[in-house]
């Protein structure tokens, strides 16, 4: 899942509503200042009722777990299913970068990736959300007129054929819906970005 601008308000719907018994992990990509990692987590935990890690380099994803990408750090899903930090170039101004975590993730998971898009006032993520449907995964953008800010949403409509649209208000039913039915537990491991 990504988000920019306004994104703790929309952490804030879903977070607390998500299945306790989810079978995929969960990675999180938030735009914020370089400082503002320990906060982060902190204020995620507050109403999160799934356990929130912030990355630390060669962990290993495990289903039920929500991993927060740090300030500062592109975040890259291994084929092992480890995450691995980088410090390249920031890409549209943002480092960690949606589009870079879920290129990544995609070239793991492939068709079983579920890739969620939220609020944000910039394009990032529209790329990835385009490359995502083309590759057969699943894609999830909050409906612009519920967003803090539109253009992130927006943009990303603009470049793919979104499985769904949804209101913030929507989305946990949705992504509990999608993981129980689409993405049962199984011995390989698919993730929810």
């Amino acid at each position: 899942m990504g988000a920019s601008q306004g994104g703790i308000n929309a952490w804030k719907h879903i977070l607390p509503n998500l299945s306790k018994n989810l079978a995929v992990p969960i990675i999180l990509v938030q735009h914020q200042k370089s400082n503002s990692d320990n906060k982060l987590i902190e204020l995620l935990s507050t109403f999160s009722n799934l356990p929130v890690e912030r990355v630390i380099d060669g962990m290993k994803l495990q289903a039920g777990y929500i991993y927060v990408a740090p300030a500062n750090y592109h975040l890259l899903v291994n084929a092992d299913e480890t995450l691995s930090l980088d410090v390249s170039s920031p890409v549209l101004f943002s480092r960690p970068s949606i589009d870079v975590t879920f290129q990544s993730a995609l070239s793991i998971y492939g068709k079983r990736l579920l890739a969620v898009l939220l609020t944000g006032a910039n394009s990032d993520g529209s790329l990835a959300m385009k490359l995502i449907k083309e590759w057969g995964g699943t894609t999830i953008i909050e409906n612009p007129n519920t967003a803090e800010a539109f253009y992130m949403p927006k943009s990303a409509i603009a470049q793919s054929f979104p499985d769904y649209v949804l209101p913030l208000a929507e989305l946990s039913q949705k992504l509990n819906q999608l993981t129980c039915s689409t993405f049962p537990a199984s011995h390989e491991m698919e993730s929810t970005l």
